[in-house]
């Protein structure tokens, strides 16, 4: 007989990032990972949040990925190499 996965399930202390055993606030905050640094300042990433909730570029229904990308990169400042 196969194994069977155990799906974890909300209330039963293995769903999601552990709020229920570290609280609230360590679920909501944002911890350190390995990996690639952030691609985003906190700054640029706030700036990029309200971009998105604004009204679009007239002509426009709304923002796309590329039009974000665009005026991100018009907004902020570009360090040369």
């Amino acid at each position: 007989m196969a194994k069977r996965k155990v799906q974890p399930t909300p209330g039963d202390g293995t769903y999601g990032n552990g709020s229920i055993e570290e609280g609230l606030e360590n679920a909501l905050s944002e911890m350190p990972r390995s990996g690639a640094p952030r691609k985003l300042a906190v700054e640029d990433e706030a700036m990029l949040c309200a971009l998105a909730c604004s009204a679009p570029p007239s002509r426009r229904a709304r923002w796309t990925l590329q039009l974000l990308a665009d005026e991100m990169v018009r907004l902020t400042v570009h360090g040369t190499n």
